[in-house]
C-alpha cells in the first residue's frame, strides 16, 4: 500500500513519474537520505485511521509504522522542498 509507494519515491530509479500513496508512510526506522529524483506526491490519509494511524504504532512488537507528518518533514528535507 501507502508504504510501498513511499520507498518507491525515495529509493526509486525516476521512472515513476509521480506519486499517489493512501494511509501508508514509511516503517521506522525512516531513511535519512533519499536516491531517487524529486517527484510530485499527493498523500491521502484519514485523520482518524486506527489501522494506520497519522502517528503510528507498533505492530507486534516488533515493527513500528512511521509518523506522517514526520515523514512529509523529512521528505521535505531530503528533496529541498519549500515549506508550502
Amino acid at each position: 500500500g501507502g508504504a510501498v509507494v513511499w520507498e518507491f519515491a525515495c529509493r526509486g530509479d525516476g521512472r515513476i513519474r509521480a506519486f499517489m500513496p493512501i494511509a501508508g508512510v514509511w516503517w521506522r526506522p525512516m531513511p535519512t537520505e533519499c536516491r531517487a529524483p524529486r517527484r510530485p506526491m499527493l498523500h491521502i490519509h484519514g485523520l482518524s485511521d486506527p489501522v494506520m494511524p497519522m502517528e503510528g504504532r507498533s505492530v507486534r512488537d516488533r515493527w513500528r509504522q512511521g509518523d506522517v507528518r514526520e515523514a512529509f518533514a523529512t521528505m521535505r528535507r531530503l528533496n529541498a522542498c519549500e515549506a508550502t
